[in-house]
């Protein structure tokens, strides 16, 4: 499955629900890509956005864009001191 193909989310991760999980490509809370502070997840989906999207007010996003938010400081921990 090409990754182009799909579209991305940022959900706090308190939100997430069996029943959200269950309309996204990921199977569980456990394996999802988190922030660095753990408190947000990315959520991946083909197709249209599940209603949770529109309800919970959360933006969407193209591969490119959710890569391009994960090489901010909130999605990557820093390096080593150098």
């Amino acid at each position: 499955m090409s990754n182009n193909n799909l579209t991305y989310t940022i959900i706090n991760v308190s939100d997430i629900t069996p029943s959200i999980i269950d309309d996204c490509i990921q199977t569980s809370v456990y394996t999802l890509a988190k922030s660095v502070d753990g408190s947000q997840a990315i959520l991946k989906w083909k197709g249209d956005p599940p209603a949770w999207v529109a309800t919970l007010g959360l933006s969407t996003y193209t591969q490119t864009e959710i890569r391009t938010l994960c090489k901010t400081a909130a999605w990557m921990p820093p390096g080593p001191p150098g």
